[in-house]
């Protein structure tokens, strides 16, 4: 739980960060996107959510060119999958929080 926790405030830095470099000068948009998808990738919606953006960037911009650019990002943000496996992970239903409070994984 903690280590969700650490992982969800260095996104929030990211974001952060990426908003100051809107006006200063570094790469604001890329720094806002992972910072995001490093928040995203911690609760069962926001993989949710990632799946479905994957698969609809695979989409539209074709399989390769897209798979070329999550080889770069850390596995534990973007796991390797496959685009049916991401549509099966994004349609799927999001499991309800366990009795003790601890999400699931």
């Amino acid at each position: 739980m903690l280590r969700r926790l650490y992982k969800a405030a260095i996104g929030l830095l990211l974001v952060i960060a990426g908003i100051a470099m809107l006006v200063l000068p570094g790469p604001g948009l890329l720094f806002i996107a992972g910072g995001g998808a490093l928040m995203l990738s911690q609760w069962p919606r926001g993989r949710r959510a990632l799946a479905s953006l994957r698969v609809w960037l695979r989409g539209r911009y074709g399989s390769h060119r897209v798979r070329r650019v999550e080889a770069r990002i850390p596995k534990e943000v973007c796991p390797p999958a496959e685009t049916m496996e991401l549509r099966a992970l994004a349609q799927a239903p999001i499991p309800p929080p366990a009795p003790d409070g601890e999400p699931p994984r």
